[in-house]
């Protein structure tokens, strides 16, 4: 899986620089640039060079995990893809169901005159309170339907 760029994180370096060896230093930078853009895991490392991977590792498995998902979502942008992660094994599932914009929330669909003066009767709400309800250029509209 080779990929073009990866992103590396200034947390990288706060991590490599409590690494005093400097070989050890320089080997764990390869390691993470090595896994960044090709997956390749290392084949052994230091006590504190485990340490330091455990931390580099898993900030790159969430950005690629991110990319993936980004990546669904622009695919399909009227209905944007979930992905599930278990145990590191990523799944994307089915598109979301309904109507939803491509930001993932659901579109305003503005009542009607009709519908509001059928809510208000449902539950006894006078012309003054139906006001609340609407703009003043379909208040009139509305009183006539309740009164």
């Amino acid at each position: 899986m080779k990929k073009a760029y990866f992103q590396y994180y200034e947390t990288f370096e706060n991590v490599l620089e409590k690494i005093k060896n400097i070989e050890e230093r320089e080997h764990m930078r390869k390691t993470i640039i090595a896994y960044g853009l090709y997956g390749t895991l290392p084949a052994s490392l230091s006590e504190l060079e485990e340490m330091a991977w455990t931390i580099c590792k898993d900030l790159i498995d969430q950005q690629q995990h991110r990319r993936e998902v980004n990546a669904a979502n622009r695919t399909k942008k009227a209905e944007p893809a979930v992905v599930m992660r278990n145990n590191g094994a990523d799944e994307i599932t089915a598109p979301l169901q309904g109507k939803k914009t491509a930001a993932g929330k659901k579109k305003f669909i503005k009542p009607t005159v009709e519908e509001i003066a059928a809510y208000c009767k449902e539950k006894n709400y006078n012309g003054s309170s139906a006001r609340r309800w609407v703009g003043k250029d379909r208040q009139k509209t509305i009183l006539s339907k309740l009164l």
